[in-house]
């Protein structure tokens, strides 16, 4: 379990605990029980988190790369050109980091900066924190399949 996975759940725990007061008590304890398992990405199974040896989803890739260009990724990252910008290319990021670590370091970059210690080093590395985009679960998701996308085709040579 990551550091930001710990922090949801203390997180969780206390809004559960909040709850218990004004649920019935088999309830809350339900729900608690049903929101660690969520936040935690649950069995690899989990449908929080996508199976990274799955095909690639060509449309949602196609939608990814038009949100890496609209939600402004392009101004810090490049994707396959070997080189920094602001940060790290983030081609091969799929395969270097869990869909998990992804998530949490565009979806809440300063508890990822406080609490991880690989995006602590990445910043140490580049010394610009990841800016907190407002990307939505559903927009994240479709970025990473295209950041598959693009890592997949530079292993076969696509274009």
């Amino acid at each position: 379990m990551t550091p930001f996975q710990q922090g949801e759940d203390t997180r969780l725990m206390k809004t559960c605990e909040a709850r218990k007061r004004t649920l019935r008590p088999g309830l809350a304890a339900m729900m608690a029980a049903l929101s660690i398992v969520s936040a935690c990405g649950g069995d690899s199974g989990s449908a929080d988190e996508p199976d990274p040896a799955a095909p690639v989803d060509s449309a949602l890739a196609a939608r990814g790369e038009d949100l890496f260009t609209a939600k402004g990724c392009v101004a810090c990252h490049y994707v396959g050109r070997g080189q920094r910008l602001v940060g790290p290319d983030l081609l091969g990021a799929p395969t270097r980091r869990s869909y998990s670590w992804i998530r949490g370091m565009v979806s809440n970059p300063d508890s990822m900066l406080r609490s991880d210690e690989t995006a602590k080093e990445l910043l140490g590395q580049y010394m610009t924190p990841m800016a907190n985009q407002g990307v939505t679960d559903d927009e994240i998701r479709a970025i990473w399949e295209y950041l598959r996308r693009a890592t997949a085709d530079a292993e076969t040579g696509a274009p």
